[in-house]
C-alpha cells in the first residue's frame, strides 16, 4: 500500500499508517502528528515483522512519540527523499525491537532528551545519510 496523500493526526496514541500480516507500506505524502502533548505517544507508521518505507514526509509535534516504529523482524527504511522531524521531547524518528532500520534521509531533532533511530535488540543498522540536532 502506498500513501500520496496528507495524513494528519490531532489525538493521543493514534498511528496514520499500521500494516500487519503481509504488509509493505509506503509513505510518499505527510504524515503530521497536530497533538503537542508532551504524552501524546503517537506514531506516524508502524508495522510488526512487516517492511516500512518513507519517501515522505513525516512530522512528529507530540512529546513520546515515533515517526516509524518496527517491532519483530519488521524492516524500516527512511530512504533518500524521506524527512522526519521530532519536534516533541523523549521521542524518536526511528524505533525498533528487533528489527532492522536504515536511514539514507533526512532525520531532524528539535526535542529534548529524543533519538534520530533507537535500536532495542538491534539486528542491522544502516544509516547513509545525517541525522540533525537543532
Amino acid at each position: 500500500m502506498a500513501s500520496t496523500g496528507k495524513i494528519e493526526l490531532g489525538g493521543k496514541t493514534s498511528v496514520g499508517i499500521y500494516g500487519i500480516e503481509n504488509s509493505e507500506l509506503k509513505n510518499f505524502g505527510s504524515i503530521l502528528l497536530t497533538n503537542t502533548a508532551t504524552d501524546s505517544a503517537s506514531v506516524g507508521m508502524m508495522t510488526d515483522g512487516k517492511k516500512l518505507e518513507n519517501d515522505g514526509i513525516i512530522t512528529m509535534s507530540g512529546g513520546a512519540s515515533a515517526g516509524m516504529i518496527g517491532k519483530d523482524g519488521a524492516t524500516i527504511k527512511n530512504n533518500a527523499a524521506g524527512t522526519i522531524t521530532i519536534q516533541g521531547e523523549k521521542s524518536a524518528a526511528i524505533y525498533t525491537e528487533n528489527s532492522t532500520p536504515s536511514n539514507a534521509g533526512t532525520i531532524n531533532i528539535e526535542g529534548k532528551e529524543s533519538s534520530g533511530i533507537f535500536a532495542k535488540i538491534l539486528i542491522i543498522r544502516t544509516i547513509l545519510s545525517k541525522i540533525q540536532e537543532q
